[in-house]
């Protein structure tokens, strides 16, 4: 009889580990989504990428990816930038969105950059997370400025700084931004989010619920008999 409680115990817990929650990471280096040295405005490609690298659909809007070979005339600080693809706001002063149509995040990482113009004028790089509505911020308390500022002291200057923001609750939407000042751009991202194992059947519970009371009531009677 107790061989036969075992038994029931462990399929009970495997079945009640059903719809448990997954973290699970994605990463995007961006390599590769163009033909060499073509930039892009179009959302679509880039979408349709981060939506199959990602496994749930994606829209990213005001964006584009920007693909670069070597170039010597960069001195080596600023090699990095120019040397890897990545994703960048379309337009100057303007940002860039990603939306999560079914999957929500919980927390975002990589690498920001701000293409400073030539202008006294100073920019930060920024990550904010939007809530299902769209319209409210997650943590709205918390700083979602994950750069210092920087202030221009004459000439091009690009700012690269590793950052990592992590929700008190999922986002659908990431909006990168230097307050609309300057170009913003993100490279080696890292999207967490939470799944949930699927739920099994109706039809499958009713099987195994009925599997179970046989198997009790076969180990009640062996056990009475004894």
């Amino acid at each position: 009889m107790n061989r036969v409680l075992i038994a029931l115990s462990t399929l009970l817990l495997v079945f009640g580990a059903a719809g448990s929650a997954n973290a699970l990471s994605v990463f995007f280096d961006f390599e590769g989504v163009l033909g060499t040295g073509v930039d892009t405005g179009d959302d679509d490609i880039i979408s349709e990428y981060m939506s199959e690298v990602y496994g749930s659909p994606m829209i990213v809007d005001d964006a584009e990816i920007r693909d670069n070979d070597s170039d010597s005339s960069y001195p080596d600080w600023l090699g990095k930038v120019y040397y890897d693809d990545y994703l960048r706001v379309d337009v100057s002063s303007g940002d860039m969105e990603l939306l999560f149509l079914e999957t929500p995040i919980t927390s975002v990482s990589g690498t920001g950059y701000v293409f400073l113009d030539d202008t006294d004028v100073g920019g930060d790089f920024s990550v904010w997370g939007y809530d299902s509505t769209y319209g409210e911020l997650e943590n709205p308390n918390a700083s979602a400025e994950v750069g210092h500022q920087v202030w221009l002291t004459g000439g091009e200057v690009n700012v690269e700084i590793d950052f990592y923001l992590e929700f008190a609750s999922p986002v659908t939407m990431l909006r990168f931004s230097d307050g609309g000042v300057h170009w913003v751009a993100v490279d080696n991202m890292t999207l967490t989010t939470v799944t949930t194992a699927p739920v099994p059947e109706p039809s499958t519970m009713l099987l195994l619920g009925a599997g179970l009371l046989g198997i009790a009531g076969v180990g009640r009677k062996r056990f009475f008999k004894k």
